[in-house]
């Protein structure tokens, strides 16, 4: 039988040999002495088979985030055919938006907004002749994913990864996905089981890089990042998003910013950082919308998307470009670029705004 150390062990140990001992007042070298001592206590020999699935975790992805060779960031215009007839009935898609996604399980924050959003972009992307799949990374039962459903024409593909019933998988916790609900909650807005053309259900750490040429669908134009929530898995599933990410495409990241799950934004600021001078892989956040930050990988379509929506009279209600209206900064920035933040005019009804947008 193996030692297997605990990990924050390590970290504690590197915390209190780095920190300069000039700021460690005598309080916080006991406390945290005390804590070490107590871990190390419980630090008894661990059966490795039970360390099996974290350790492999640890392993698939290094702490610095490298540009895998089977990755085609930012070089895909393998679009999907430019037909505009939608694979959700309008009919459909305006009932979802008027209310009818309460009927699928809540999974993440408000959709409303993000919903409308969604659509908007969608839009403003066929009109661009970008066209591609739709996806979600970490589906739970489907709500949020229904909001990007809608948004689909009839050529792009459908694409979904979530651990579903492999919950000994879920290594932070974050979601307990059913694959049947998810499954019924598809005849909410029309869709079956058969319309979606991927359904991938096991970690994201086990996806490749490559994944739509492995599975032949065409790169994404609209895709979730919802599955992790540590730094590391974060980052993974963001290089999974970005790797098969259509120029042009739209990354949509949940939870930044969200003080329960504080590895997310460790995990995209990391990312950001890592990225600096890769124009391959690169993210430029355009919106940021109850705690879903929406990204794209090209700074000419940035600047179309942050444009066309601050610009746009039925949405740009929702939006503020500064936070100059609560006292704050006069310009949103994030990882150098501009973004705008949504808000919620009570005077406004998003769901008619919402379903207004279907086309």
């Amino acid at each position: 039988m193996a030692k297997v150390r605990p990990p924050h062990t390590n970290r504690l140990r590197m915390m209190l040999h780095n920190m300069p001992r000039k700021e460690m007042s005598a309080a916080f070298i006991a406390s945290t002495l005390l804590l070490l001592i107590f871990m190390m206590s419980s630090d008894t020999e661990t059966d490795m088979s039970s360390k099996d699935a974290s350790l492999r975790s640890l392993k698939a992805i290094s702490t610095t985030t490298t540009i895998p060779s089977t990755c085609n960031a930012a070089l895909s215009s393998d679009f999907a055919s430019s037909s505009m007839v939608p694979k959700v009935s309008n009919d459909n898609a305006r009932r979802l938006a008027q209310g009818g996604y309460t009927l699928i399980a809540q999974g993440s924050g408000p959709v409303e907004l993000v919903g409308l959003f969604s659509m908007a972009l969608s839009e403003i992307q066929h009109s661009s002749n970008i066209f591609g799949s739709v996806g979600e990374l970490g589906v739970h039962h489907g709500r949020f994913t229904s909001c990007l459903f809608i948004t689909a024409r009839e050529n792009e593909k459908l694409v979904i990864a979530d651990i579903f019933e492999q919950q000994n998988k879920n290594e932070d916790k974050s979601g307990n996905g059913d694959k049947a609900k998810f499954m019924e909650g598809l005849a909410v807005y029309g869709l079956e089981e058969k319309d979606l053309h991927t359904v991938f259900t096991g970690s994201t750490l086990e996806i490749p890089m490559n994944w739509s040429q492995k599975r032949n669908f065409e790169p994404f134009r609209l895709v979730s990042v919802d599955a992790g929530h540590t730094e590391l898995l974060t980052k993974n599933d963001i290089t999974i998003a970005s790797c098969n990410l259509l120029i042009g495409g739209i990354i949509v990241l949940d939870d930044v910013l969200h003080p329960h799950w504080l590895g997310v934004t460790e995990g995209i600021f990391n990312y950001f950082h890592e990225m600096k001078g890769n124009s391959r892989q690169q993210l430029y956040p355009f919106l940021l919308c109850n705690g879903k930050l929406f990204l794209t990988n090209d700074l000419a379509s940035h600047g179309k998307y942050y444009n066309s929506l601050k610009n746009n009279p039925v949405v740009n209600m929702f939006l503020a470009t500064d936070a100059t209206m609560w006292g704050g900064s006069s310009m949103f920035l994030m990882n150098e670029a501009e973004f705008l933040f949504c808000h919620s005019p009570e005077s406004f009804n998003a769901h008619d705004v919402w379903a207004s947008l279907v086309y």
